[in-house]
């Protein structure tokens, strides 16, 4: 199947009407040198007049420079939105991270005049994007500058990458036909309707659609269930023809409008049956318990529902809508402040480093300056040292992040990425200068496993905290603790369909005595390995172990 995004990827939160696509320069003189495109650089504190304001709700966290009113319809809009969200996906699908939102006045955009345009001016036209979700590994966070008259008539929409993104980094992870059936199915919904109402289905082309549903005896061809679900459908020269690929798309879409359809009766087996695909390689046998019937009878209902869904829209019953109770909004401490906008500015690093590498070092510089400013003056709060190491990590200095880092996860603060990044650079460390075959005690890894044990018992659980586990206990002279096992089987459920940890979970397993599970990862990861050779070291690896003591690492 082919894929439209990544598990890491950036994405954007859609509105209707929030503000133009971004700040175009003042001066009606033409662009000087190339138009470069750059996040919102939140001005110097220094210099700052907003007044603040601060909400929560659950793990979500708002810094707002809007007025009461505006910051509160947006948050109650945003609820709404999930709501809307969950009449097509139920929320146990969805990754939970905790999003920092940050609302800006439109009237504070900044333009070419500012210190970041004059530093190049004389080779670049700079344009700040507006609106930009940046997805961290444990956070996500978004910058919205609101055209305060314009947003009362304004209503959130999520954006197909916020959706992939929710989808892609659920866990246990969610099989590719399942993400892209619902990403298709959430793009036929008519956002001028209520309740949620789908449009009418397009198979292939509008063309082909509409001849359907003129006649629905017209022929057409489907896959065969089977392969639908199968990982590799489109592996092999042979399966690329685009015709292949398009009907591929259509169907699994068809597949989740049909399981969502009232008239099927069908939508808690779908789920159910999307639950275990999470879990386990899908079979007849499974998705039989699951409906009742085999995959050439869903082949032969997904055609027969086809010019039915052509023809007409459907619409979907959220059910009754659950309680919002609206969250207090009061002025915003200084440590919040600096916290949010530093988490904020610290994730756009990362962005402008792939995006315009150039422009790295100012936002590094701003970031720390938004971090280092209350913590200079005294404030020692968790969450700001665990900012303040990771943004140290994302500007390349590991060794000035540990100094934040280590008593941030000593006072319990709640980062799994930054447990996950002590136990990497300690790691390090104790592997500097080591031979490739050197083992060690189980005394000399506790300093890397005590921080990823931390990490296991924090959401959301990160695929690699798992790896660094397994890649501890393999250079261990002594067996891992049960306690430790048990996460390494717990990280095997979960990330089976992740090639980067699959395989070096599985080599720990087996070298913890847990063959049978190794065995059934090694089988079920390497449907989702791309890559011929590593795909021989799967099925090499499976059989030793099935079949005597594994090889070495």
């Amino acid at each position: 199947m082919k894929r439209r995004g990544t598990i890491f990827r950036l994405s954007l939160l859609a509105s209707l009407a929030l503000v133009a696509n971004a700040a175009e320069p003042a001066s009606d003189a033409p662009p000087v040198g190339p138009i470069i495109d750059l996040p919102p650089l939140v001005v110097n504190a220094s210099r700052d007049t907003t007044k603040w304001r601060y909400a929560s709700v659950g793990d979500d966290e708002y810094l707002s420079g809007c007025s009461v009113g505006t910051t509160r319809s947006f948050i109650e809009s945003r609820a709404r939105m999930l709501d809307q969200l969950r009449t097509i996906v139920p929320d146990e699908f969805l990754a939970h991270l905790p999003t920092v939102t940050i609302l800006v006045d439109s009237s504070q955009q900044p333009n070419p005049g500012d210190s970041l345009a004059r530093d190049v001016l004389a080779t670049a036209t700079i344009r700040i994007v507006p609106n930009l979700r940046i997805d961290g590994r444990d956070l996500s966070a978004l910058f919205i500058y609101i055209d305060e008259k314009a947003f009362a008539k304004t209503e959130l929409t999520i954006n197909a990458n916020y959706l992939r993104f929710l989808l892609e980094r659920r866990t246990p992870m969610l099989p590719p036909w399942l993400i892209e059936g619902v990403l298709s199915v959430h793009g036929q919904i008519d956002l001028r309707a209520e309740p949620v109402t789908l449009g009418p289905f397009v198979w292939l082309s509008l063309a082909e659609s509409g001849a359907i549903a003129r006649n629905p005896t017209r022929p057409r061809a489907l896959l065969p269930a089977g392969e639908m679900f199968a990982p590799d459908v489109l592996r092999g020269a042979g399966n690329h023809d685009p015709r292949r690929v398009q009907t591929l798309q259509a169907q699994v879409g068809l597949f989740v409008r049909w399981a969502l359809d009232p008239r099927n009766n069908a939508r808690a087996a779908f789920w159910t049956f999307a639950k275990r695909a999470s879990e386990q390689r899908v079979t007849e046998e499974m998705f039989f318990q699951c409906f009742g019937f085999g995959f050439s009878d869903l082949r032969d209902r997904l055609n027969d529902y086809l010019p039915l869904a052509t023809k007409e829209p459907l619409q979907l019953d959220p059910g009754p809508s659950p309680k919002f109770a609206m969250p207090e909004v009061r002025e915003a401490t200084p440590i919040e402040i600096a916290r949010l906008r530093g988490a904020w500015e610290r994730l756009e690093i990362d962005y402008v480093q792939k995006s315009q590498p150039d422009f790295a070092g100012r936002y590094i510089t701003q970031a720390r300056d938004t971090l280092m400013r209350p913590y200079e003056q005294g404030e020692k709060n968790p969450w700001l040292l665990a900012e303040i190491g990771l943004c140290e990590i994302d500007a390349g200095t590991p060794a000035e992040a540990l100094r934040f880092l280590e008593p941030a996860i000593a006072a319990g603060v709640i980062r799994p990425s930054a447990g996950y990044e002590v136990a990497r650079l300690r790691f390090a460390e104790l592997l500097r200068g080591q031979a490739s075959n050197r083992f060690f005690s189980a005394a000399e890894l506790a300093s890397v496993v005590a921080p990823l044990r931390l990490a296991l018992g924090q959401q959301p659980q990160l695929p690699e905290v798992f790896g660094l586990l397994a890649d501890a206990w393999l250079r261990s002279r002594e067996p891992a603790p049960p306690a430790d096992v048990e996460a390494l089987v717990r990280g095997a459920k979960y990330f089976a369909m992740n090639p980067a940890v699959s395989y070096r979970i599985a080599l720990a397993l087996a070298r913890c005595g847990r063959r049978a599970e190794a065995v059934d990862l090694l089988d079920r990861g390497v449907d989702y390995v791309d890559d011929d050779a590593m795909r021989v070291r799967y099925t090499q690896l499976q059989a030793a172990i099935a079949g005597a003591a594994p090889a070495a690492p």
